[in-house]
This record gives C-alpha cells, structure tokens and sequence, in this order.
C-alpha cells in the first residue's frame, strides 16, 4: 500500500468510506464486550479526495496496554493494530480512562452528513471544498461528544485551510466556526 497516493496492493485504488463505517469495520477486531468503548476517531486530511481515506479508531480496552487499542483502517480494510498511546497528533502519557468512552447513542452523525453541513456553513457557502480531516473526541468545552473538522479550500488554484467547524455528533448541530486568517 503506497499512503501517498492512497493505493492498496496491486494498484487497487481505495475505497473511500466514513468515519462510522470505518468505526464498524475496526469494531470487528475488537472483542465483543470493548466494541462500544470508542475513545476517538481520527480520519486525517489527503491531497487526493474531500474526505480522509485513511481512518484510526482508539478504543478503552481494559487489558490492553495503557487500557488502549488503536485500529488503523484504509478504505474498507483493517491496515493494524496497535496497543498504548498512539496518539497521531498530540502527545500522551496516561492510561485512557472509561470516562473518555464517546456513548454509542452519541455518534449518530456521520462524517459524510456532516461534510454536506459544513458546506452550507455561511462563511464557506460558494467556496469549493477540497479537503477535510475529522476527529471526534468527547469535549469538555461543549459537555459533549464533537466531530472537530478541518476545512481546506480552493482559491486562486491554491488549496488554503479555511479554518475549523465544530458540530455536534449526535445531532449534526454546528457549535463553532473557527477561521484561519
């Protein structure tokens, strides 16, 4: 598999998929009793589509090391498996905790649902979308769980970061518009 541009073996291109979907695939590596304890997924920006290809999926496991499973998914498929913190994109020394377990009833909106929103977010109305990344944690600033996306757009045939969206996982309501620049 080449992560550049997003091929898997035998030139296969990748199967784009969402956030939840990818939840479900990874869910299917994990033991039964942990497949609801989902701490966050994160699908990272590409250059070669609107949405992530790539998907990790953090999950409490209680014998796992530092209580955590991290499952990378590309496409339709389970890439690998990690254990401790594997954090992507900030550092982390302590064990994951029950308390960051986004509730399964909370996830009810899903990447793609909310990629449409996003576009008909005033400040981006008439703008092309060119990429996005997706993460969704449980926030302590909203007392909920939160999709965080990264907006890039096109201007001038440059690709520039619009800034960040906030919006709401269980019911798809935009909580912030944060714009770079």
């Amino acid at each position: 598999m080449s992560c550049a541009g997003h091929v898997l073996a035998h030139d296969e291109p990748v199967k784009p998929i969402t956030g939840l979907q990818a939840r479900d695939i990874a869910a299917k590596t994990i033991a039964p009793e942990h497949r609801a304890n989902v701490i966050a997924i994160l699908g990272p920006r590409v250059d070669t589509y609107v949405a992530p290809l790539d998907w990790y999926i953090w999950f409490y496991v209680p014998e796992a090391v530092q209580q955590g499973r991290r499952v990378h998914v590309v496409g339709d498929q389970v890439r690998d498996l990690k254990e401790g913190a594997t954090e992507v994109r900030r550092l982390r020394v302590v064990p994951y905790k029950p308390a960051e377990v986004v509730p399964a009833a909370d996830m009810t909106v899903d990447t793609s649902q909310i990629l449409a929103t996003v576009r008909d977010v005033g400040p981006l109305k008439g703008l092309k979308i060119v990429g996005s990344s997706f993460e969704l944690r449980q926030s302590h600033v909203f007392g909920q769980p939160v999709w965080t996306v990264d907006v890039y757009v096109a201007r001038g045939g440059e690709t520039e970061k619009f800034g960040r969206v906030i919006v709401a996982a269980r019911n798809g309501q935009v909580l912030a518009v944060q714009t770079d620049g």
